[in-house]
């Protein structure tokens, strides 16, 4: 149930997002942006690091509700049996966080460029 939950806050942020993004005004058109020319995938670049970012915290809340338990095995299997003797239980969903704040830091770089750009 509470994968429900966080699945639907993370679903209207994104169309909150979505619709901000489509009601802000465009701005004209800077003789120097036009010399710059387009840059495909510039527009989205941020919109694909935010649902990246939202996408590892959302894991990282399921395997703080439910750690992993049981002998890790794998590829990884070794290095989380020892990040966990070492840090705990709750290692994978630290790590998880941590990579979804990285991720989501560099969407707010990204969209802090495209509107500079503009």
């Amino acid at each position: 149930m509470l994968e429900l939950v966080i699945l639907a806050v993370v679903a209207f942020v994104f169309i909150g997002i979505m619709i901000y993004d489509r009601l802000t005004p465009a701005r004209p058109m800077t003789r120097e942006s036009a010399q710059q020319g387009f840059v495909p995938g510039a527009s989205a670049r941020w919109i694909g690091a935010a649902v990246v970012s939202a996408v590892m915290v959302v894991l990282g809340l399921m395997e703080l509700a439910d750690p992993i338990s049981g002998s890790e095995a794998g590829r990884y299997g070794k290095l989380i049996a020892t990040l966990k003797d070492i840090f705990g239980q709750y290692t994978v969903a630290a790590l998880l966080f941590a990579m979804g704040a990285a991720t989501g830091y560099w969407a707010y770089r990204f969209r802090q460029e495209r509107n500079q750009s503009s």
